[in-house]
């Protein structure tokens, strides 16, 4: 068991806690919703509150098909944003072999009771556990009634017509839907990476990017052009850019890049993280006959750009 560096207390020694359970991954309203919970909890039993997922995520550990182990937020970004939420402890529990093949009474009594000393336990209305994954809710309630320690079903939560939940917002992305997608995450979603030399395209275009390395697990929206706001690290303002993410057909490049552009920025960025949120998805990747082609487009995406940042700022 580790705990994550960055919330103010770090030590996965054995106290008293309020637990939020789940593997968090997007950290969605429903996640916050559980977290919530926790830290309420804690406040009313002066215990510590706590936050425990895994590493890999379940979903992770069991995927077979290629792609099928993406995420919505690697770590340490699902990490920082459980800590961001104010839980005083992010907790890591590695999934292996020997969790999977815990019955859901040995995961209760040796992780939450014996080791981690949980008075309160919060999960999702749809979590699951135990060996095959066969324990849900109920079966959670049962076990803290027997073992001594108060447990909260969180309902889940609705995002407009959207039931939020991890996957909800994979298909969305998928399928090029941010809008409902940025609904349930209760923000935009976010690309974090280290800008890395590319092609030098953008340059020639008169919009020169900034090529984005992501981790690999790093899920990736439908392809597209993208309005966004853009954070250099060490800065506390972000800027408005244009994504592109996908191919570049009309030079032939059929490889998958996200490339930033920031309006009116002049600098030099190669090595620097930046973070991107993703507002809105203004069309298609396409391909165009000439290069005039593409960099008339390319004014007109800027222009769209402006336009949703300053409205997002209104």
């Amino acid at each position: 068991m580790n705990a994550s560096a960055g919330c103010p207390a770090t030590s996965a020694s054995r106290t008293p806690r309020a637990i939020a359970v789940g593997a968090f991954d997007g950290v969605h309203l429903g996640h916050q919703a559980v977290v919530r919970s926790v830290i309420e909890a804690a406040e009313r039993l002066d215990i510590t509150s706590a936050a425990l997922t895994f590493e890999p995520t379940p979903r992770q550990f069991f995927a077979r098909d290629p792609g099928a182990d993406r995420r919505l937020t690697p770590d340490p970004e699902r990490l920082g944003l459980l800590c961001r939420l104010g839980v005083q402890q992010v907790l890591v529990q590695t999934f292996d072999r020997d969790l999977r093949q815990m019955t859901p009474e040995e995961f209760a009594r040796r992780i939450l009771l014996e080791e981690l000393d949980a008075r309160f336990v919060a999960i999702g209305a749809s979590h699951t556990f135990g060996s095959g994954a066969g324990a849900g809710p109920d079966s959670m309630r049962e076990l803290g009634t027997r073992l001594g320690f108060e447990v909260d079903i969180v309902p889940l939560v609705a995002a407009g017509a959207h039931s939020v939940s991890s996957t909800a917002i994979r298909e969305a992305l998928t399928d090029g839907d941010l809008a409902p997608a940025n609904a349930m995450l209760g923000r935009p979603y976010s690309l974090t990476g280290t800008v890395v030399r590319g092609r030098g395209l953008g340059a020639d275009l008169q919009a020169p990017t900034a090529n984005l390395d992501l981790p690999p697990e790093k899920l990736l929206p439908a392809d597209g052009v993208y309005a966004a706001a853009a954070l250099l690290a060490g800065e506390s303002a972000a800027r408005p850019a244009a994504i592109s993410l996908g191919p570049s057909p009309t030079f032939g490049i059929e490889e998958t890049r996200v490339e930033v552009h920031l309006l009116d920025f002049g600098g030099d960025l190669y090595g620097s993280e930046l973070a991107v949120a993703l507002l809105e998805r203004l069309r298609p990747i396409q391909e165009f006959a000439n290069r005039d082609e593409l960099i008339a487009q390319i004014k007109r995406d800027v222009e769209q750009v402006r336009a949703v940042c300053a409205a997002m700022t209104q």
